[in-house]
């Protein structure tokens, strides 16, 4: 019965981020996601957690989207589409230890006797390798916005998003 309550607490903890990605999480849904699919595209699909309503109006992608409204300069759109390709790689790189992170946390949760302190110490791991993919999504929606002028900020704020 422990093992049975303990297993399934540690994978209800994982599945949480995993649900977030998929928009089911804080935020999640079509509208509250990063640049998802209501004003933003390719980067940023993934939720933010509790910083989406925050910052994920200003996905570099979703800024894009809207280009011809806000009325973006040539500088900053090649500028917004720097950050969308930066951000797609670092993404795909801070995607591949969470990845591992995350088998090996559903290797050891199949072990008997339970390693408890392994398994600790991979959920840690997949945790965060999450934060460290929602921080770029954090940073680059906060460098796209710094890219605007008050006048463009204040449209997208005034957006439904």
């Amino acid at each position: 019965m422990r093992r049975t309550t303990t297993m399934a607490m540690i994978m209800a903890l994982v599945a949480v981020p995993a649900a977030a990605q998929q928009g089911g999480g804080m935020g999640g849904g079509r509208m509250g996601q990063m640049g998802g699919t209501e004003m933003g595209g390719g980067q940023g699909e993934q939720a933010m957690g509790p910083l989406t309503a925050q910052f994920g109006k200003y996905a570099p992608a979703a800024v894009l989207e809207v280009k011809a409204h806000l009325a973006l300069t040539a500088d900053q759109e090649a500028k917004l589409t720097a950050l969308v390709e930066e951000g797609k790689k670092a993404e795909t790189d801070a995607h591949m230890p969470a990845h591992a992170a995350h088998m090996e946390l559903n290797k050891a949760m199949a072990t008997e006797p339970l390693d408890l302190e392994k398994a600790k110490a991979m959920f840690l791991a997949h945790h965060n390798a999450e934060g460290n993919m929602q921080w770029i999504r954090v940073s680059n929606a906060m460098k796209a916005k710094a890219l605007l002028t008050d006048a463009q900020r204040t449209m997208i704020e005034s957006m439904k998003h």
